[in-house]
């Protein structure tokens, strides 16, 4: 009996109003100085980043060209924060001209997909682009992922 007492009291009937939900909200927003630290940590992270892997990143330029014709960058419209649209890099890791304009998702067992494109994609290795969408404040380190708008 204490139980069905305990839920009714502080599950049932503790509601939260809309104002309640606004204030709570208002005590979490990000401040002016969280935001300039967290660009900097940002900007900082990539520099250092590019900076450490740039003989590794010249070596899969080569290797990207040499394997196949295309671009060794691939860039891709993406969906950034406040619906704001930009260009995603990535190594290309597909065939060229993979899509044929028409988006689709890949899966593990992809015809479209490098001989290259396998390895680069199983350690993630086709996103170190990305840190140049960093350093132009299109993205951050850490955050939710952007979406192209046809999956949205």
């Amino acid at each position: 009996m204490q139980k069905v007492q305990f839920y009714n009291q502080f599950v049932m009937e503790t509601k939260v109003s809309a104002q309640d939900n606004k204030n709570i909200d208002n005590q979490y927003n990000t401040t002016f100085h969280y935001e300039i630290i967290k660009i900097a940590g940002d900007i900082f992270v990539a520099l250092f980043s590019l900076a450490v892997l740039s003989p590794f990143l010249l070596f899969l330029t080569i290797l990207i060209k040499v394997s196949g014709r295309g671009p060794v960058i691939y860039s891709q419209d993406r969906i950034g924060k406040n619906g704001k649209p930009f260009s995603i890099y990535k190594f290309r890791s597909m065939v060229y001209n993979a899509e044929n304009g028409e988006p689709l998702l890949s899966g593990n067992n992809e015809e479209r997909i490098s001989r290259i494109g396998w390895f680069l994609r199983r350690y993630r290795i086709d996103e170190i682009p990305n840190f140049f969408n960093v350093l132009k404040g299109e993205m951050s380190i850490v955050g939710p992922r952007p979406e192209r708008q046809f999956f949205i």
